[in-house]
């Protein structure tokens, strides 16, 4: 069995959560591990970090080892998913913060320090051609914003940066929707790199149940 959740469960008082969670899994009659993967080095250009619980069955424990999960593929920047479309709106503010950005910059919030000297829109955040994009957050308001263009990351570099097949039917084209869909899911090739992993190293419960 594999559960995700996001890493914010692993920090501070939200690891009550988790022991709670491992708890359960115990109760259920399964062992279970747990490992903070990243995405980007696992074949996803987006830099995305979550907490994997891996279970196996009491009574089949004992025919596997501890999973060994050494990800380190080589990171993918945004450039080789980038395309020339532009369908998204862009409005005055996300203009003005743009012209006054500087290059180091991450997040509209680091622009807005700077200019009126107030913190505000940390998940607005830049995006450089040269380095894997942050996490696709589901809010509408958290901006994916192209240093290089004045324009939000369209539909299909969304799509691209989570990993999912270009003609998947969210149902709408609606960019919000697309976005939400995409910032509450797992990206397919991080999770069938993930069971690749667990049927290599386990392939003899596969193959014997």
């Amino acid at each position: 069995m594999i559960a995700e959740n996001v890493k914010g469960l692993t920090i501070g008082k939200a690891k009550d959560y988790l022991y709670r969670i491992l708890s359960e899994f115990d109760k259920a009659g399964y062992k279970v591990n747990r490992y903070l993967l990243d995405a980007s080095k696992m074949g996803v250009p987006q830099r995305r970090e979550r907490v994997f619980f891996v279970a196996v069955r009491k009574d089949l424990a004992h025919k596997v080892t501890d999973l060994v999960l050494n990800f380190d593929l080589l990171p993918i920047p945004f450039k080789a998913i980038k395309t020339n479309e532009n369908t998204t709106s862009f409005t005055d503010h996300d203009r003005r913060i743009w012209d006054n950005r500087k290059q180091g910059d991450r997040s509209y919030s680091d622009v807005l320090k700077r200019i009126e000297n107030r913190d505000s829109n940390f998940n607005a955040r830049f995006v450089y051609d040269d380095k894997v994009p942050s996490t696709i957050v589901a809010s509408s308001g958290s901006k994916m914003t192209l240093f290089s263009e004045p324009r939000k990351m369209n539909h299909t570099e969304l799509i691209k940066c989570q990993s999912f097949p270009l003609d998947y039917d969210f149902g709408t084209k609606t960019y919000s929707f697309v976005q939400y869909v995409l910032g509450m899911s797992v990206p397919p090739v991080m999770i069938a790199n993930l069971i690749n992993e667990v049927y290599n190293q386990w392939k003899n419960i596969f193959i014997n149940e």
